[in-house]
């Protein structure tokens, strides 16, 4: 994919917006954790691509790799001053020397490499987890009389 371009799913309208700042190799891993989510994601490797879109509209969760930009903190202005409500999401190697500056700016810290319960439980406390996720195989639920 080029990095001119930004890479959208459309799940439906009018729901949140996510505008990711990462890897092309992370694009899959996004996708698939994302995929039973309520939210519409863009993903792009490119800092200006990403910059422009926070511009134009700014979505309601900024998603930034630290790998593509070493301090996020001018993106997370840049789209606080264009939407002060924004979730600020830092994805970050773990144990990483940047996690006590990127907990100044970012709202949330994700680690890499990807965990599926760590992403499902970050979405959740953000509003975007569908009420239809399938439990972990071997789980029942109780249900309450």
């Amino acid at each position: 994919m080029s990095a001119s371009v930004l890479e959208r799913t459309r799940v439906a309208p009018a729901r949140p917006e996510l505008v990711g700042l990462v890897s092309v190799a992370l694009h899959r891993d996004i996708r698939r954790v994302t995929a039973a989510l309520r939210i519409t994601v863009e993903l792009s490797d490119a800092v200006a691509l990403v910059a422009a879109r926070i511009e134009s509209s700014c979505p309601e969760i900024v998603l930034v790799d630290t790998d593509l930009v070493g301090r996020p903190d001018g993106l997370c202005r840049l789209a606080r001053s264009h939407r002060p409500d924004v979730r600020f999401v830092a994805l970050s190697c773990c144990w990483s020397e940047r996690e006590e500056a990127l907990r100044r700016c970012a709202d949330a810290i994700v680690h890499k490499p990807m965990r599926d319960g760590e992403w499902r439980e970050l979405f959740g406390r953000l509003g975007a987890i569908e009420a239809t996720i399938p439990a972990p195989l071997g789980h029942t639920p109780h249900l309450a009389a």
